[in-house]
């Protein structure tokens, strides 16, 4: 008999350890994600994050916290203490911390701490409508009024001003207005400017494209557009006067925007998920793994997750000189066969 309840007991002691063992294996880990404003696509993108890996990861969780752009989420993850940083990554731009690091555009001062991809989530090809017939190329708006987004917004704002100003040499030979994307539309469709930004979301390894909800709305206005192209030569020239940022074009097919049966060429801005060389390898690891394992199921959440799939998630990576990798993620996407 006292053998017997030795050996129970002993076996309930063994199982306990191994409960033990396993829950701290997989003890839960909280990481915070800073994407893009409430109701936008990256948002939801955010979103779509936290409920995967609460359905589909034994111990990551993913929590999608409210951003304000690429220039904002930049600098308030500089504003963190080291243990924010260790938990919090961030959506934006392969501009936005060459901005930083050189107080470009909306950085009024240099933020030097260095910024690692953890991989690309979707891609934006942008160039500029009209409804001037005469307006054909970017030499064509000087003296002219272009609508572009806010200076804080590195790709619509920041870019949108430096491929007319430095790619055309059109500074002080054109009037900018940086009024954000919906005044800007409107403003465009009341005849108050002669041309506005537009662009959307590109897959470069699919060549698959969807319109920006400013340029869907603008295109379901009925309006007879022309479409001002930027040319990868104004890309280059504006890229060397500042700082060499990633200068890359990219080329719609035709009939890629409804109504037109040309090609379109744009700049190419790719938008990554970075955070700082602080951020645990393991985490980054796990972030990564997770993005491209779970790629597939980004467009149920919302049509700008199509844009995400395991190849476009290297492409910029393999493409643009001089982005930095997260060690983490760099052996993540070696793993998963992307990365040689």
């Amino acid at each position: 008999m006292f053998r017997k309840s030795v050996g129970a007991l002993l076996g309930v002691f063994l199982l306990a350890l191994g409960s033990v063992s396993t829950a701290s294996a997989a003890e839960t880990r909280i990481v915070k994600f800073m994407s893009a404003p409430f109701g936008t696509g990256a948002y939801v993108i955010g979103a779509a994050l936290e409920d995967i890996t609460r359905k589909h990861h034994p111990w990551l969780r993913i929590v999608a916290l409210e951003g304000r752009g690429s220039l904002y989420n930049i600098r308030k993850l500089n504003t963190y203490p080291l243990e924010r940083k260790q938990d919090t990554f961030i959506l934006t731009s392969f501009v936005a911390p060459i901005a930083a690091q050189n107080a470009l555009g909306a950085f009024e001062k240099k933020w030097p701490e260095e910024m690692l991809t953890l991989g690309f989530s979707w891609n934006l090809v942008m160039f500029y409508a009209t409804m001037d017939p005469s307006i054909k190329t970017l030499a064509d708006l000087e003296g002219k009024k272009v609508a572009i987004g806010f200076k804080t917004q590195d790709s619509w704002g920041f870019l949108a001003a430096a491929w007319l100003e430095q790619g055309a040499g059109l500074k002080d030979k054109i009037d900018l207005q940086y009024v954000g994307l919906k005044q800007a539309r409107a403003s465009f469709l009341d005849g108050k400017v002669d041309a506005i930004v537009v662009g959307g979301y590109v897959d470069p390894v699919n060549n698959a494209f969807v319109p920006t909800p400013a340029t869907r709305e603008l295109l379901a206005a009925g309006r007879d557009l022309n479409y001002v192209e930027i040319p990868k030569d104004a890309v280059e020239r504006a890229a060397a006067n500042l700082a060499n940022i990633p200068a890359l074009s990219y080329t719609l097919p035709a009939g890629a925007l409804k109504g037109h049966d040309k090609e379109i060429t744009g700049s190419f801005v790719g938008v990554a998920w970075y955070a700082t060389p602080s951020f645990p390898e393991d985490l980054a690891y796990e972030v990564t793994k997770v993005i491209v394992e779970h790629s597939g199921k980004l467009d149920d959440y919302h049509a700008v997750g199509k844009m995400v799939t395991p190849g476009s998630v290297v492409w910029p990576i393999k493409n643009i000189e001089g982005v930095k990798v997260h060690p983490g993620s760099r052996r993540a996407l070696k793993d998963a066969g992307l990365l040689d």
